[in-house]
């Protein structure tokens, strides 16, 4: 039944993460790189690009929650978490 489901959710694609456009697709490259090395000092660069994008228009607000959330997983110290989920994020736009 489980794996029913989660077929169906993949053939609606209203499940997993979202597509995002192409300067999302970039930073979120740019945040893997830095929950990769772990590098605390690279977060508030990382995340000041992504206040910058969206400020500038060319990130929606959705994109944004997005690369915040990831963002704030590392900075509060759950890189595999972060990791993971930037990964996903990625991998979902080769669809």
């Amino acid at each position: 039944m489980l794996l029913c489901l989660g077929l169906l959710c993949l053939a609606i694609g209203g499940c997993g993460h979202p597509r995002i456009g192409a300067e999302a697709f970039e930073l979120a490259k740019a945040v893997d790189n830095v929950c990769n090395l772990r590098d605390r000092d690279q977060l508030p660069k990382a995340q000041a690009l992504v206040e910058t994008a969206h400020r500038d228009g060319t990130i929606n607000a959705g994109e944004r929650r997005i690369l915040e959330k990831i963002v704030a997983q590392a900075e509060s110290g759950d890189w595999e978490r972060a990791s993971d989920d930037v990964r996903k994020l990625l991998i979902a736009q080769q669809r």
